[in-house]
């Protein structure tokens, strides 16, 4: 089965697993999405993409121009990482990268125009989530995903309404083949968490939409 969704004005074709790609056209953001995921596949960093990109695998499509990943890096692994991420050409500084991690567990790759954002990995869900990584290729490009489960878990978390929405196309695409169990145990434990019980609240109400 093949699925369409769109980034930017770019057509991609999601195919499930081990289905051959169709011949795509390059693009910068095509560049940015593969030298990316070479980056990490050839550092060995666990990883798998979220964003615009990821919605379009699990849901619905909607329009991104960049890249985004959650990715596990280890003061010890980041900078392997880093000195692999300058030979690919990517741009930064040291000193913004440590920084940023330091302060917002996040760290942004320059690559030509475009760019791509790397949140470090720092929650029991998100190591959770590694383990349950499909494969799926888009534009040519095979690459991890996180499951459906732990994508809603994602959006839910931190809760605007883009994130909503996105939660509740991955609900709808997958609504029969959803594992509650999983959603609800990781629901508790947001709110054990959180303090706050409105990530169970609103997967309570997604379960029940019509």
């Amino acid at each position: 089965r093949q699925d369409s969704c769109t980034t930017g004005a770019l057509p991609i074709t999601v195919h499930s697993r081990s289905r051959s790609p169709s011949p795509v056209p390059d693009s910068e953001f095509r560049a940015l999405y593969a030298q990316l995921v070479t980056l990490l596949e050839h550092t060995r960093t666990p990883y798998f993409i979220i964003g615009g990109l990821a919605t379009g695998v699990l849901g619905e499509p909607r329009l991104t121009h960049d890249v985004d990943a959650i990715v596990s890096v280890t003061q010890t692994t980041l900078v392997p990482l880093l000195g692999a991420a300058q030979e690919a050409a990517f741009t930064f500084t040291h000193e913004t990268v440590t920084g940023d991690l330091r302060e917002r567990g996040t760290f942004r790759l320059g690559f030509r125009q475009s760019w791509a954002d790397l949140i470090a990995a720092s929650t029991d869900l998100e190591r959770s989530a590694f383990t349950r990584v499909a494969r799926y290729t888009i534009l040519g490009i095979e690459a991890n995903y996180p499951s459906p489960e732990d994508f809603i878990l994602l959006k839910l978390i931190p809760g605007r309404p883009k994130d909503l929405l996105d939660a509740e196309a991955v609900v709808a695409r997958h609504a029969d083949n959803l594992d509650r169990d999983y959603l609800d145990q990781w629901a508790r434990w947001s709110a054990d968490h959180m303090e706050d019980f409105r990530v169970p609240n609103t997967l309570k109400r997604l379960h029940t939409r019509p």
